[in-house]
């Protein structure tokens, strides 16, 4: 792995509710005894909507510009796109209920700019010709974006570009 920060997190979804259980704790342990440290999460969908703001953000401009993790934050161009980006899931993720605290920006930025400098595996999707997450990284975020009237330009033109992409070198 080149870039594990732990913990993991598992929960699980029952009866329209959030929650963790048996099952979640077996998972967890499991999980941890493997070397992956692992945590039951009660509310894990706001781990959830954290990596996907986090993957959103530099996966898909990666994706896009063929740059690694630490040279798409160290060129201003593309640091500003993974900021928009970053800015406009933490607005759809608090629509959605999750509120990251007013210091979340610099946070996730000072997260992201230790990502160093590896291909994250959308990067290396598109480079082998396959399949992508995109929908479920910036798609999401557009989609939660329609759903709370929030408009996402940015990652709605990065998942545009990527499903566009895909599509160009899967119907070959």
């Amino acid at each position: 792995m080149n870039w594990f920060q732990p913990p993991n997190y598992v929960g699980a979804y029952h009866k329209g509710k959030y929650t963790i259980d048996e099952t979640t704790k077996y998972i967890a342990n499991l999980i941890t005894a493997s070397g992956l440290l692992t945590a039951e999460a009660p509310d894990v969908k706001k781990h959830v909507w954290e990596k996907t703001i986090l993957n959103s953000a530099l996966c898909s401009v990666c994706a896009v510009t063929g740059q690694t993790m630490r040279a798409a934050t160290d060129f201003k161009d593309t640091y500003d796109l993974v900021v928009k980006i970053l800015e406009e899931g933490l607005e759809v993720a608090k629509a959605d209920g999750y509120y990251f605290g007013e210091d979340a920006l610099s946070r996730f930025t000072a997260y992201l700019k230790k990502g160093g400098a590896h291909k994250p595996s959308m990067l290396m999707d598109v480079e082998s010709k396959r399949p992508t997450e995109v929908d479920f990284m910036s798609g999401a975020i557009v989609r939660y974006g329609e759903k709370y009237g929030i408009p996402t330009l940015v990652n709605s033109t990065f998942a545009s570009l990527l499903k566009t992409m895909e599509h160009q070198y899967l119907s070959l």
